[in-house]
């Protein structure tokens, strides 16, 4: 009985040793032929995926290079737009500080001018009210210088003063 469960335990370790070769050798072909291909198909994947965000990376890289480009220019076309209104402003700034003179001056003159008009006017409203009493009282200081001899005289020294 020794023998014979001796030799039982051979055939069952042979066999068990048998059904784990043949497992493992069934693994490997099962792994051979379906894990594998699975795994280098992901890691083809994977790595296709890898290119495509390096892709992405280095096309995000460039339109950050070109925004950044862009930004840059429209400062500079913004700080020389901003000079050219600042120098419109000042420039327009200077014109009505110009009219605002001018338009002083210009108020002055006519002020001048409407009180040289008045200064005229009241003149000539004097002269109106005076000449004709002056020439009045000439005519009869004339006429009592001149009434007679005196007359005569007086009209020769002034033709002879001519």
């Amino acid at each position: 009985m020794i023998v014979n469960s001796t030799l039982k335990t051979i055939i069952f370790i042979t066999f068990e040793l048998t059904i784990t070769a043949l497992l493992i050798i069934q693994l490997y072909i099962l792994t051979k032929q379906y894990a594998l291909p699975f795994l280098r198909k992901q890691i083809k994947l994977l790595n296709q995926l890898w290119i495509d965000f390096q892709n992405k990376i280095e096309l995000l890289l460039r339109t950050r290079k070109s925004l950044e480009k862009k930004i840059a220019e429209q400062e500079d076309l913004l700080e020389n737009l901003e000079e050219k209104i600042k120098s419109w402003h000042d420039s327009l700034n200077e014109k009505q500080k110009a009219k605002k003179i001018e338009h002083v001056q210009l108020a002055e003159s006519l002020k001048k001018k409407r009180k040289e008009q008045s200064a005229r006017l009241e003149n000539r409203k004097i002269e109106e009210k005076v000449i004709p009493e002056a020439i009045k009282q000439a005519k009869e200081k004339l006429k009592k210088s001149c009434s007679g001899d005196n007359g005569k005289v007086f009209l020769k020294k002034v033709l002879s003063d001519l």
